[in-house]
């Protein structure tokens, strides 16, 4: 999983909260692989793999790593803002790179036509399984105190996917892939907007997309 949303505040600059953002990626993690396994798929690991390894790196952003901090105070740094350890390594970090991109460029609605992935072999054998399956998250939460807020353009980790930052979004994609031969075996996706992003909210959209796979 990449999971990321960023906080709107006044000004030119967002912010990125690292410990709330994992918290709820946690959560994700945890609620998906329990879904899975219901449905008879065991899970062996989970991971989030990164926060924001798509995003642009020339833009920066407040980082929020403890609570109690003001807005003024926050240091500022760039994407990606978390990387597990298990894909660090320069090449095994590139595939990863490549696989999140292909997968988000996959075509929607793209029916009998079979898609392959390359980069997603050496990924299964970094960490030692037939089968992946992907969570890429990334959304904008525009706080209700900022109303409708400014229009900026995205950078979320689903960077493409959502358009503009005018009002709360969120975007999520599930994916199945095949790590023996790189080829997508099941995908679905959700997006929305509007409202204030909250925990309960995302797990929800994690739910549905788990929900539709056989």
């Amino acid at each position: 999983m990449d999971y990321l949303v960023i906080d709107g505040l006044m000004g030119d600059t967002n912010k990125i909260d690292i410990v709330e953002n994992k918290r709820v990626a946690a959560m994700l993690l945890a609620d998906c692989a329990d879904s899975l396994k219901l449905k008879g798929y065991p899970v062996r690991m989970t991971s989030l793999s990164s926060m924001g390894l798509l995003m642009k790196r020339d833009k920066s952003y407040k980082i929020a790593q403890a609570p109690g901090a003001g807005p003024e105070d926050l240091p500022i740094a760039h994407a990606p803002f978390f990387i597990d350890t298990l894909f660090l390594p320069d090449t095994t970090l590139q595939h990863l790179r490549n696989v999140y991109a292909s997968i988000i460029n996959v075509p929607e609605k793209r029916r009998s036509v079979s898609f392959v992935v390359p980069d997603a072999m050496p990924i299964g054998k970094r960490i030692d399984c037939d089968m992946i399956a992907i969570i890429l998250a990334g959304g904008f939460n525009v706080p209700v105190s900022m109303g409708i807020g400014k229009t900026t353009v995205n950078g979320s980790a689903t960077a493409g996917i959502i358009g503009l930052q005018s009002v709360s979004q969120l975007s999520m994609l599930f994916f199945v892939i095949d790590a023996r031969s790189g080829e997508i075996i099941w995908e679905d996706r959700r997006s929305m907007s509007g409202g204030v992003l909250f925990p309960d909210k995302i797990l929800g959209m994690a739910r549905e997309l788990v929900a539709e796979l056989p």
